[in-house]
């Protein structure tokens, strides 16, 4: 495995270029030859694949209006890759994520669009900083029955940091209907020194009433330790 540097022409890289894998670790970048896949033919991944060729001819028979809402849906929708750049995906690209989560026996998906099945826009909860304490104060959309938050706490990072740095503090869960404010990070930010900025990233995802993943967005805030 090697270490690597960038400069000012390239600033990062994530994923794989020919044999080799390029990635960010606790000890910097890295570059390292790509791993085989130890059984690249197990029957469940053989599933997988029949299901992905088959979306395409489904696709087709969507009704427009259908169509229209899973492309209302994805263009309302930013996304975040592994060097924390922001993109955007198609319609069928967020029905093919939508489709992709059940399992290639299961015919129970709805096609009706992200409205029908009660998808959020914006799923980023607002967070603050009270003492120690990581908090959520609130969700910037309407909850929904049987609705659950699921966010990955992470340890603080310095504050130039634009991904989360990969140690994880805590996992919670919580329901929508949740009271806010609510500690997520209990004791995220005991033992820094005073007068330090860090920031405090977490990764949320939405599970929603059809117990499908919405989305999964990263988020931070930055804070001083008094």
């Amino acid at each position: 495995m090697a270490i690597v540097q960038y400069g000012a022409i390239v600033t990062g890289m994530r994923g794989s270029i020919g044999g080799t894998t390029f990635s960010n670790t606790t000890a910097g970048q890295t570059a390292r030859r790509k791993p085989r896949p130890p059984i690249p033919n197990k029957s469940g991944q053989l599933a997988k694949r029949a299901q992905m060729l088959g979306l395409m001819p489904q696709w087709r028979t969507l009704t427009d209006t259908q169509r229209a809402d899973w492309a209302t849906w994805a263009d309302s929708v930013t996304f975040l890759n592994s060097l924390g750049e922001t993109y955007k995906i198609s319609g069928l690209n967020a029905w093919a994520r939508y489709r992709m989560a059940f399992d290639p026996t299961d015919t129970t998906y709805d096609d009706d669009g992200p409205g029908a099945l009660g998808f959020h826009v914006d799923q980023t909860p607002s967070l603050d900083v009270n003492g120690d304490d990581l908090r959520v104060t609130g969700y910037p959309f309407a909850p929904v029955a049987d609705e659950f938050n699921f966010i990955t706490v992470w340890r603080p990072s310095f504050p130039t940091r634009t991904l989360p740095p990969g140690l994880t503090f805590n996992r919670v869960t919580l329901a929508t209907a949740t009271a806010t404010p609510v500690i997520i990070g209990q004791d995220l930010l005991a033992g820094i020194a005073s007068g330090s900025t860090v920031r405090c990233w977490i990764t949320h995802a939405t599970l929603s009433p059809n117990r499908q993943l919405n989305n999964k967005v990263n988020s931070y805030i930055d804070a001083t330790i008094p």
